[in-house]
């Protein structure tokens, strides 16, 4: 699986002026790829960093899974987000992605590993936080300030000394 990170950032644009100026405009076209879009955007909804925060939860939950959000496994007419919320936080074994991903590890300090109870528990940690930000009611989104200081928390634990 290759991650791309083109989704993000669509709320707003920096656009250069002639004279060297720079100005901020929203966009007002729907723009994005199937499954890491609001559904409201295509219902005539106004692109907004509510639909950032979505799309960043779906790349968490694409990344930590290993399936995208069109992926056939799963089932049709079910999100990623709908196939992975009834294994959460019990049954994570379920949805996760088998091989997880080496940049996990990459975490820690070198001198230290991380035992699986442990990695378990950051794990759950970090779906809450992913499917915090793909609530389907836009007003209960986590704020990507909010995902960013959950996700701090749990790589600064991860590099304490003695995590294992």
């Amino acid at each position: 699986m290759v991650e791309k990170v083109g989704d993000f950032g669509l709320a707003m644009l920096l656009i250069a002026g002639i004279d060297a100026q720079s100005s901020i405009r929203s966009t007002n076209v729907l723009k994005g790829s199937i499954g890491y879009i609001l559904l409201a955007y295509g219902l005539g909804g106004k692109p907004s960093t509510v639909g950032d925060v979505y799309s960043f939860g779906i790349m968490l939950l694409e990344f930590f899974t290993g399936k995208n959000p069109t992926h056939d496994s799963i089932v049709e007419g079910l999100s990623l987000t709908k196939w992975v919320k009834p294994a959460f936080p019990t049954n994570m074994e379920q949805v996760l992605d088998p091989e997880p991903p080496s940049d996990i590890e990459n975490l820690c300090r070198d001198d230290q590993s991380i035992s699986s109870e442990i990695r378990r528990d950051y794990l759950k940690i970090i779906v809450d936080v992913a499917l915090s930000c793909t609530f389907d009611s836009l007003n209960e989104h986590i704020n990507l300030r909010g995902a960013y200081h959950k996700l701090k928390c749990v790589k600064e634990v991860l590099l304490k000394p003695n995590v294992t």
